[in-house]
């Protein structure tokens, strides 16, 4: 009896190590387009073969305003939270305690003690640091939060598939999306370095309510509510103006609409390749630019 005991305990324990494996370490579906199209990337043919791929639909009538440097987002986000009449929907792989973090928390607390419907979806892995605890003066004052696939046996193997997304969505009107997450280091040097440097981008029109249904995604995912009404989704004219796709790209469906989006757009580039990401800002150093973009350009496309 004790020897069968142990042969299961040690069959689980091989078997929980496999999945592991493959949750952390399995191979990934390779890409590769095997023929670039040869519609010109700023034809309608193109637009529209990017839509088709990407399931997103391209919507027109928006505006935009890049935010860099936290000082300039978060404030803009602060501001928007503040006035908030309906609904605020947050969604975050980075929610680190500091002083940021107490403002943005405080801010929600305020607007869910008015009325205003305030839901918080938090990556259990990127906010990892942040306990529930930290949170209870917005769950006291009636807001929402959930964690985006905690640690549960349930979840095991999809325990790397992470929401990345740094996401704000306010009475389904403004939205803002970008890189940073919620942590002192985009706000002041000390932590971790030097602060990084990032951008939000705030959008107004159609494509608001299209963010908003990105974020509904992972809130019915984490919650089971599926959100609906024009609290959440306003009215707004598919009009003239800055025409937008809204990729709403996740790991959950294996094959991702995102990287369809960049190995089509990669494949399909006839002079230059511009790629920005996000670093810490430093002094300058002789002969370089104080902020180097990542520029490449391939030959083919994998």
């Amino acid at each position: 009896m004790h020897t069968a005991f142990l042969i299961i305990a040690f069959i689980a324990i091989a078997l929980q190590g496999i999945v592991l494996w493959l949750a952390f370490f399995g191979r990934g579906l390779r890409y590769d387009v095997k023929e670039a199209p040869r519609s010109a990337i700023d034809s309608p043919e193109f637009a529209a073969l990017v839509a088709f791929l990407t399931e997103a639909k391209l919507l027109h009538g928006n505006q935009f305003d890049v935010l860099t440097d936290g000082p300039c987002f978060y404030e803009a986000e602060l501001n928007a939270i503040a006035s908030a009449r309906s609904t605020v929907n947050l969604e975050a792989y980075i929610f680190h305690r500091g002083d940021i973090a107490k403002r943005y928390v405080d801010a929600l607390a305020e607007r869910a003690g008015a009325g205003v419907q305030v839901r918080v979806t938090l990556d259990y892995v990127g906010s990892l640091s942040t306990p529930r605890s930290y949170l209870q003066k917005l769950l006291d004052a009636g807001g929402q939060v959930n964690w985006y696939h905690p640690l549960r046996i349930e979840f095991i193997p999809e325990f790397n598939n992470r929401t990345h997304r740094e996401l704000l969505i306010v009475d389904g009107s403004v939205a803002f999306i970008g890189g940073p997450g919620i942590a002192d280091w985009w706000i002041r040097d000390g932590v971790k370095g030097k602060r990084w440097r990032d951008m939000m981008v705030r959008v107004e029109g159609p494509s608001a309510a299209a963010l908003q249904a990105v974020f509904a995604q992972n809130w019915l995912r984490v919650s089971g509510e599926i959100l609906t009404g024009k609290d959440y989704f306003a009215e707004s004219r598919d009009g003239q103006g800055a025409p937008t796709l809204i990729v709403g790209s996740t790991p959950a469906a294996g094959a991702t609409q995102a990287r369809i989006l960049f190995q089509l757009l990669i494949a399909s580039a006839r002079k230059c390749i511009y790629i920005s990401t996000p670093t810490s800002c430093r002094p300058a150093v002789p002969g370089e630019p104080s902020f180097r973009p990542l520029a490449s350009v391939m030959s083919k496309s994998r």
